[in-house]
């Protein structure tokens, strides 16, 4: 597990190996609310639960969180 600054966001990456640089990454607005997922974590696929400022996030494979808007239409 790792946090890292990207031009908008703060990166939590989480189950990465020698080849992949993370199996999901979580993009928070906050660094605080990154950095509290970053601590309270316990497994690689667990979804966050403060989501104040979630941006986004990055997968391989199915994605663990599905946001829609208003209009029924996936959010990312």
């Amino acid at each position: 597990m790792a946090i890292s600054k990207l031009a908008y966001t703060w990166a939590v990456c989480v189950d990465m190996d020698a080849v992949t640089a993370y199996r999901y990454r979580w993009c928070f607005a906050d660094f605080s609310e990154a950095l509290y997922f970053l601590n309270t974590m316990t497994d690689f696929d667990e979804v966050p639960t403060r989501r104040e400022s979630l941006k986004g996030h990055r997968y391989s494979g199915e994605p663990l969180l599905v946001e829609h808007w208003p209009n029924g239409e996936p959010r990312w």
